[in-house]
Order: structure tokens, then sequence, then C-alpha cells
């Protein structure tokens, strides 16, 4: 059952879940859900309690692969992980939060998304909206939360000089047509 996809999301989460904490349990952490599970293509926020029973909100991860055109349109069944995948990822997930929470150039939000900011000039306000060269990020007209950016990698800052539009690169996620940018203006849009 390890290899191979499990036709329910639910099933092939709670053993991947098992799995990594049965890893995870030897170098004294555990993990659990941050908030509930929602659907099969969503994303699945994670809690790691460490060595000295602090709980710290990681980030995510999913139950499909996160590459490939058309996702959207996907079954489960085409696009799922294994449970082995699905242990994995959340193996990954605690190795790169704590490599990124031990590095000051990273900046971790609240749920646990990583950013590497680069060059760019960013700055984050009290209350979560930040900016991007002074200019506040929006999304249709209003500014847009920082932490409602999640990716199971690092989402970096990329700045094209040419256009000085901003990408926002996942370096887990390649889906198709999944790309995020930040104009001049400070607008999202997708690419």
């Amino acid at each position: 059952m390890a290899g191979a996809i499990v036709q329910d999301w639910v099933k092939t989460w709670e053993q991947g879940f098992k799995n990594a904490n049965e890893v995870l349990a030897a170098e004294g952490y555990s993990v659990s859900l941050a908030e509930p599970l929602k659907g099969e293509k969503d994303p699945i926020f994670l809690a790691l309690e460490d060595e000295k029973g602090d709980t710290h909100a990681i980030g995510i991860v999913h139950v499909v692969q996160l590459s490939g055109k058309e996702w959207d349109t996907k079954k489960y069944a085409e696009i799922a992980r294994t449970v082995d995948e699905v242990a994995e990822s959340i193996l990954t997930r605690v190795k790169l939060y704590n490599q990124c929470k031990a590095d000051d150039s990273y900046h971790i939000m609240g749920r646990g998304s990583i950013f590497d900011f680069g060059s760019c000039d960013v700055n984050v306000e009290a209350n979560g909206t930040f900016s991007v060269d002074s200019q506040k990020v929006t999304h249709l007209g209003e500014e847009l939360l920082l932490s409602r950016l999640a990716s199971e990698g690092i989402i970096k800052f990329v700045k094209d000089e040419a256009t000085s539009h901003i990408e926002l690169v996942d370096t887990v996620d390649t889906r198709e047509g999944k790309g995020i940018f930040i104009n001049e203006k400070g607008e999202i849009y997708r690419g």
C-alpha cells in the first residue's frame, strides 16, 4: 500500500501522515493539522511540535502532484500522490521549515509560508499586508495579506528589470498557468 495510489484521498493523507510521524518521532518531532482538511486538491496546513514541546505552523503540503497542464480539470486519480510521496512531502516541509527558520534571509509568516524577497524591497506591515518598492500590493482592488500566498516550497520574489514586474516563483508548484506576478502598480495577476 505504501507506494500505491489510494483512491480515497483522506486515507492516502492519513497513512502518509502516520508514516511521516513515525520518522519524525525518532527526531523528537511530531506533525499535526493546523487547520481542518478541506478537499482533495486543497492545501493541508501543518503544525510542528518540536523537541521542547513548542508548536509552530510550518506551511502546507498536498495529496496531489503540483505539475502539468490543465491541472484544475483533472480528476484526483490522475494527479494523486502515493502514500510514500505524501509522507516525503511532510518530511521535506519539516526540514525546509527548520532550515529557513535558522536563516535570517528568509521571512516566515504566521501560517508557516516561507518567502525569499531576494533583492526586492518588500515591507510587511503589522496587519499582514505588504508593499513592494513602497507600492501596496493588491488583488482585485483590495490590499493583499502576504499570508494568503502559500507554497510547499519557498516563494521567491524575482524582479524583471525590463518590466519592473515581480514574479513570485514557487519552488515546488510547477503547474502551467499558475504563475503569480506583481505589476508596477502593486496589482497581483496570473500569467
